[in-house]
């Protein structure tokens, strides 16, 4: 290859890195923002408020929202502002990993509960089902919240060296077997088989239940059904997002001996936007769009949010509208009967 094809691939990747860091990443965490925002209004809601699988998924909103704080947005804030706290402070470095680390160990484990949540309300055994309460989520979150502040406890202990690249805190040198594998193992090995798994598994008794067996047959809500859809979503995406970061890493420790001057140009450059599209956007990707998932897999929670968002007069008339131009509609009186009312130029209702 010709040095000005080479020189012109290289400007390509770097450009592509610039707009990686100054724009997407921004974009990102406002998006994030925004979903988290929605999520929260949506989680709210009476109906979901008492669904213990739906306060999972709250909390891990929640927890999306952290992660987004200490990661894309610190991360723009140093690259406009042109000062990077974390290359400046090797402690609010470590705090800063720590956090990130900690939050992301978080979300996930909110997801395996939810998982767990939902294969246990399949189950025939009812003391199974009687797990699936909100006072139960509740004290699975707090435990989970401890012991995942617990887990990367080593993170400000051994972040002691500075990169020569970013002049950020990395791991001690003796200890960077461990923290690969603790990450790999931690975020793309342990998640996803235990995500696949609890799947698989309520897939398969949900269509058990929809099987009449020996006279005996679980009855699972549309609610709860849709649900589970949310969940299978999440899981396609948190499984997508993990592994680029994974390959990138272990590629890293493999060429860690290879110094940046004796690669190439492009080589340095095609590295630089792997590691910035990998680490710094597309991680988080699954920490920012989770509403996108939930919105597109769910009709209750599209109807949940519809509810929360507009008003009650609004939908009212929204509601007498439709009603006026549909041929059979359906009706509750005072006594609670149904009435089926054909008309196509008003909605009675009793």
């Amino acid at each position: 290859m010709s040095s000005t094809a080479t020189d012109w691939l290289a400007t390509q990747f770097n450009t592509a890195s610039w707009t990686v860091n100054q724009v997407c990443i921004p974009i990102l965490f406002f998006v994030g923002i925004i979903g988290w925002t929605l999520n929260t209004i949506t989680f709210s809601r009476p109906s979901l408020r008492s669904n213990s699988c739906a306060t999972y998924f709250h909390a891990s909103s929640w927890a999306n929202l952290c992660v987004l704080f200490w990661s894309p947005f610190i991360y723009a804030v140093g690259n406009w502002s042109g000062y990077r706290l974390p290359a400046r402070s090797i402690l609010f470095c470590k705090i800063r990993i720590y956090f990130i680390t900690m939050f992301c160990h978080t979300s996930v484990a909110f997801l395996l509960l939810a998982c767990g949540d939902r294969f246990m309300l399949c189950s025939r055994n009812a003391n199974r089902r009687r797990l699936c309460h909100v006072r139960i989520a509740y004290k699975m979150i707090i435990i989970t919240i401890i012991i995942c502040a617990l887990l990367p406890l080593y993170i400000p202990l051994k972040y002691n060296r500075l990169s020569v690249v970013s002049n950020l805190c990395i791991i001690d040198i003796d200890f960077l077997i461990f923290d690969i594998t603790y990450k790999s193992t931690i975020w793309a090995i342990i998640p996803p088989s235990l995500m696949l798994t609890l799947g698989s598994l309520t897939i398969y008794s949900l269509k058990q239940n929809a099987r009449q067996i020996a006279n005996i047959r679980i009855q699972i809500h549309s609610k709860d059904r849709q649900l589970v859809a949310m969940l299978i979503g999440q899981i396609t995406l948190y499984i997508t997002t993990t592994w680029p970061y994974v390959a990138m890493m272990i590629y890293n420790v493999l060429t860690q001996n290879i110094l940046p001057s004796h690669k190439s140009v492009t080589r340095n450059a095609i590295e630089t936007f792997a590691l910035s599209f990998s680490a710094n956007f597309f991680l988080y990707l699954y920490n920012a769009i989770s509403f996108l998932i939930y919105t597109l897999t769910a009709p209750s929670f599209r109807r949940e949010l519809f509810l929360a968002l507009v008003p009650r007069f609004i939908r009212q008339q929204f509601h007498n509208r439709i009603g006026a131009t549909t041929t059979l509609q359906q009706a509750e009186n005072r006594t609670g009967k149904v009435s089926y009312i054909r008309s196509r130029a008003q909605v009675m209702i009793e």
